[in-house]
């Protein structure tokens, strides 16, 4: 400060004191003129600070609400998904026994197409034998041959049913459990009505095998025996002519005793003509092996 100020006779000389004070004063004021404007920019940077603050908060609340839904959301996705799972096993465990029961009815087709081929060899080796027989085998050959070609048709038509169903099963495989029973019980109903045809066939064979004995016993007597028909009413009998007066009348000769109808026209049997079929296949073999 001394070199700043020119000294005087008692001390330094006022007016340099008083300029340096303004020189003081001038630069304190920019200073704090300065000041107060970084301290408004400060403060204006804080209020701008604040409200971004504010808005991230908002937005972090705004992300924690979204992350809970998203995490509830979740939650009710892994319930729903062990859910399915428990459904999708237990329709596998459904399809499952539906291709056991698939299974069965094919191995039970393929029985029924290997006796049907078996008979139509049996059916073959007769037929080379036709000169062998009498013409009620030849007769009851012939009947064969319609009831095996019925039954060919009759077993083409069940066969396409079969995979009609079978096609329409296996469309229906992915649809509710209820639909998988109703079919089940169709299966079991079906089988039911297989059974109740192999009884019936049982019971036509034995009707065949009365008949093509009582033919049998005919041609033994050297008579053939006459095919009647199957409703055709006897012929009304005539009466016999008055006898002259004085004359005695003849005395009646007793009725002839008319064999019986055979059992298979009193007793009609509703069965499939495979049935027929098998029935007098076997009952042709069983009569060439008498002769």
């Amino acid at each position: 400060m001394d070199g700043l100020f020119k000294s005087a006779i008692g001390g330094f000389r006022k007016a340099d004191v008083l300029a340096y004070i303004e020189q003081l004063n001038a630069e304190n004021q920019k200073a704090s003129s300065e000041l107060l404007s970084r301290i408004d920019e400060l403060e204006g940077e804080t209020h701008t600070l604040r409200d971004e603050n504010a808005a991230l908060r908002e937005r972090i609340d705004s992300l924690d609400g979204l992350l809970e839904q998203e995490r509830e959301g979740a939650k009710e996705l892994g319930e729903k998904v062990v859910f399915l799972n428990s459904q999708i096993n237990a329709q596998r465990d459904k399809l499952s026994r539906s291709d056991l029961e698939i299974h069965g009815l094919h191995s039970e087709r393929d029985e029924l197409q290997e006796m049907v081929r078996q008979y139509q060899e049996k059916l073959k080796g007769y037929e080379e034998r036709q000169g062998e027989i009498s013409g009620a085998l030849v007769e009851a050959k012939r009947m064969a041959a319609d009831l095996v070609r019925q039954g060919k048709r009759q077993g083409r038509e069940e066969r396409d049913r079969a995979l009609a169903e079978l096609e329409s099963l296996s469309r229906e495989m992915g649809q509710l459990g209820d639909q998988v029973a109703g079919l089940s019980e169709t299966l079991r109903t079906a089988a039911a009505q297989m059974q109740g045809n192999l009884r019936r066939m049982e019971d036509t064979v034995e009707l065949y095998q009365l008949r093509l004995e009582e033919m049998r016993g005919q041609l033994s007597g050297g008579k053939l025996p006459a095919i009647a028909p199957a409703v055709a009413p006897p012929p009304p009998k005539e009466a016999p002519p008055a006898p002259a007066k004085g004359e005695e009348p003849l005395p009646k000769k007793a009725a002839p005793v008319q064999p019986e109808p055979p059992l298979c026209r009193e007793r009609p049997v509703l069965v499939s003509t495979g049935g027929q079929a098998g029935g007098l296949l076997k009952t042709i073999a069983k009569l060439l092996g008498g002769r």
